[in-house]
């Protein structure tokens, strides 16, 4: 592999983990927390779509591809987004 394909793929990657991750800490904390911890709880919290398709690869038979992996995240992240968009227009 060459040097910007190594970047590219660990960007994209990081991105699939902090942008599921940053939604959910949205919806979970919508406000008094400060950046950085919100940047923390990004990070740990965008590990729950692997473990949602693990979850659903033992227990339901439903295969982890290339098309079930990309779903989750987008309705793990769509989930997050709407939830704070519920949570902050009351």
């Amino acid at each position: 592999m060459e040097f910007f394909q190594i970047v590219w793929v660990s960007g994209l990657l990081s991105l699939g983990v902090f942008i599921p991750g940053f939604a959910l800490s949205l919806y979970a904390y919508p406000k008094g927390i400060s950046h950085v911890e919100r940047l923390g709880f990004s990070f740990v919290l965008g590990f729950i779509p692997p473990l949602i398709l693990y979850f659903l690869a033992k227990n339901f038979w439903i295969p982890i591809d290339f098309t079930s992996a990309p779903l989750m995240i987008l309705a793990v992240t769509v989930f997050g987004f709407v939830g704070y968009h519920l949570k902050t227009s009351k």
